[in-house]
């Protein structure tokens, strides 16, 4: 049997060569990516994007910013207060930030998850076996699912006017512009519902990788951001969302490799937890190692918004999502113009 880091040179080598053979392709279309955010790169640029990362152990995402940095500087009339200072410089050391709720938060929050309790959701299952949708969460909720997580359409999330009052109240698009250090795009509005596997005792390891609640690091995008917010209350009991604090800037090369990480790699003392009542966030630059929380014996709902520098990445996995927006839940709730923001909504 090959020595372990025998195994891993030949990875990384096989890897490198992969690389090299794609990189003209990803150069041209990252160029061109840079000049317009209509352009959609190809898998192959999305996955030489990933493999730049683990080679290059992280280092990439940062040198690949830049241009879009230059080019789409912050917006001057965004908010830019001292709070906003003190959650990028703690994204910037820390990799997260975590906020309580307040009273506007708590009943921001119940109200989205009042909605979207009586909408459809479906099931997570493993690989692309099809999940079982049902027609309201609270009957998912209260039936036997076979997932750990139940993920509402996001057509649906983002027709909640709430939601896009929240997003204005967090003043999240400065938060992402200031950590981001460009106008940033909103990638992604998602909600889901983490559950309890009901006494499961096979293939339990395989449903929780496949619904993000095994370690690993995100990279569909070159640098960004994602905002986590509590819908219900959370506690140890209900599966909070993880996080390895300073794991974005550096961590061992294990942890580059792309794919799902044991528990074991990971230090504990290092694990931050968003737990909070409904209404509290948890920020993070999940480029850094993670995973969504293990439900024990309650559930948790969520919602998720992202931002990144550019759609350089994995845009063209998003394409059935392009369009789902034609600005009347912003231009209704007085968020926006038609600026940078809204690159993947039309």
């Amino acid at each position: 049997m090959k020595p372990d880091y025998l195994l891993e040179a030949k990875a990384y080598a096989r890897n490198c060569l992969r690389v090299a053979l794609l990189f003209p392709l990803f150069l041209c279309e990252y160029l061109l990516s840079i000049f317009s955010d209509d352009y959609t790169a190809t898998e192959y640029s999305y996955f030489t994007m990933r493999k730049l990362y683990y080679l290059t152990r992280g280092k990439s995402a940062r040198l690949l910013a830049f241009p879009y940095q230059l080019r789409h500087k912050v917006p001057q009339n965004l908010a830019n207060s001292q709070d906003i200072d003190i959650i990028s410089q703690s994204l910037i050391s820390k990799g997260y930030w975590a906020q309580p709720a307040t009273d506007q938060t708590r009943s921001l929050a119940s109200t989205i998850h009042n909605k979207l309790i009586e909408m459809p959701v479906k099931e997570t299952l493993i690989g692309k076996a099809p999940g079982c949708i049902y027609k309201n969460a609270k009957e998912a909720i209260s039936g036997k699912t076979i997932s750990a997580r139940l993920e509402h359409d996001r057509l649906d999330v983002i027709s909640i006017p709430e939601v896009w009052q929240l997003i204005k109240l967090l003043e999240l698009r400065s938060i992402a512009c200031s950590y981001l250090k460009c106008d940033a795009i909103l990638t992604s509005v998602d909600s889901w519902h983490v559950v309890p596997l009901q006494g499961r005792k096979m293939g339990c390891d395989e449903l929780y990788s496949e619904a993000a609640q095994t370690f690993h690091y995100d990279m569909d995008w070159i640098k960004f951001l994602k905002i986590f917010i509590n819908l219900t209350d959370v506690d140890e009991n209900s599966g909070p969302f993880e996080y390895m604090a300073y794991s974005h800037r550096s961590r061992d090369k294990a942890l580059y490799r792309d794919g799902r990480h044991s528990s074991s790699m990971v230090p504990k003392e290092l694990i931050a937890y968003a737990k909070g009542g409904a209404g509290s966030f948890f920020i993070a630059d999940t480029s850094g190692i993670h995973r969504d929380g293990r439900a024990i014996s309650k559930v948790r709902h969520v919602l998720q918004i992202e931002f990144a520098v550019s759609t350089f990445g994995a845009k063209i996995l998003y394409q059935k999502y392009s369009g789902y927006c034609n600005f009347e839940h912003i231009t209704a709730m007085k968020i926006d113009g038609k600026n940078r923001m809204y690159s993947l909504f039309h």
